[in-house]
């Protein structure tokens, strides 16, 4: 106690614990199947998964497709455990503090998770991006006093609502600089384009993406290596991404105690904001998050065994409830 005042207690929410237990939940929703191809919840699929992992029940299909339950109803494996796959050495009473929190209370690098998971889960069509910064474009928004992330965010923008009309689309990034070279600006990231024929490799729609981003971040021959030439200036691997791809995306950070070399961030000259996300990518990120936090949170407490067909209603799964007893 200070000047005769109670000290405050440390709200548990907001630890990043929290954060870390929540995206490692979800991906695993997402590996276990849960999500159909729209990304709606599929209930069936979950509930059955439920009583195989977490109950002593005996549980098979008959031929009509009905699921079918024998045995007495145990609840013998906590739903926590078995999603992660290990146990997790905590009390029951301790995990209460682990509930997901609300969207604008969770940490930046969650959000970064929740980037990719909306697009996975929801079957959104999605590359990794990569794109190099030109020298010209550096010195005018030096000049201009513009902050490089969110004008670079603006001129891609707009290039690829001039190339994709009423197409949805959006992107995030994060810059850093080739280690030793603080003046060669890139950014890794992601991209999203509704329409899948936009991302098919080899297709002109395809280069037509590229070359709007190229125009939009300044290319320019001879920036790195020689010679960077119009395939490397902007790179889109057609790859299947994880939380990694994102811990990799972000590792410059400013303010980053004990950085490493290859840890680079752009001068404070080009500004303090070194990642822009459109509101497009935002918006859905935090839709999604929202429809999947109460069965994180069901998965967690381990209340999903007590779920009624009207709780399943309200979080608005696919429901086919004819498949089940």
């Amino acid at each position: 106690m200070m000047n005769g005042k109670k000290p405050r207690r440390r709200n548990p929410r907001t630890r990043a614990s929290a954060d870390a237990l929540c995206s490692e939940i979800i991906e695993k929703m997402y590996n276990e199947g849960f999500f159909s191809s729209d990304g709606q919840l599929i209930a069936p699929v979950i509930e059955e998964w439920v009583l195989r992992n977490c109950t002593n029940y005996k549980c098979f299909r008959d031929k009509s497709g009905k699921l079918i339950r024998q045995g007495a109803d145990k609840f013998t494996t906590h739903t926590l455990d078995a999603i992660l796959k290990t146990p997790v050495g905590q009390r029951f009473s301790d995990l209460a503090i682990e509930k997901p929190k609300r969207w604008y209370d969770t940490t930046k690098m969650f959000h970064r998770y929740m980037y990719l998971d909306c697009l996975r889960c929801e079957g959104i069509p999605h590359r990794q991006l990569t794109f190099w910064v030109g020298q010209d474009l550096l010195q005018e928004a030096r000049t201009l006093g513009k902050p490089l992330a969110a004008w670079l965010l603006k001129r891609i923008r707009e290039q690829l609502k001039r190339l994709l009309d009423d197409t949805e689309f959006g992107l995030w990034f994060h810059l850093e600089h080739k280690p030793g070279e603080p003046d060669k600006i890139h950014a890794h990231g992601l991209l999203y384009i509704v329409d899948e024929a936009w991302l098919m490799s080899g297709s002109v729609k395809y280069g037509q993406v590229r070359e709007a981003i190229r125009e939009a971040t300044g290319f320019e021959k001879g920036l790195c290596d020689g010679d960077m030439a119009k395939e490397r200036w902007v790179f889109t691997p057609d790859k299947e991404l994880n939380h990694g791809n994102q811990i990799y995306s972000s590792k410059s950070r400013r303010g980053r105690l004990f950085k490493l070399p290859y840890m680079g961030e752009p001068d404070l000259a080009l500004g303090t904001q070194i990642e822009c996300t459109t509101q497009s990518l935002r918006k859905r990120a935090q839709t999604f998050y929202e429809r999947a936090r109460p069965l994180v949170t069901a998965f967690i407490d381990g209340s999903i065994l007590e779920w009624s067909d009207e709780r399943w209603n309200e979080l608005g799964v696919t429901q086919e409830r004819d498949l089940l007893i």
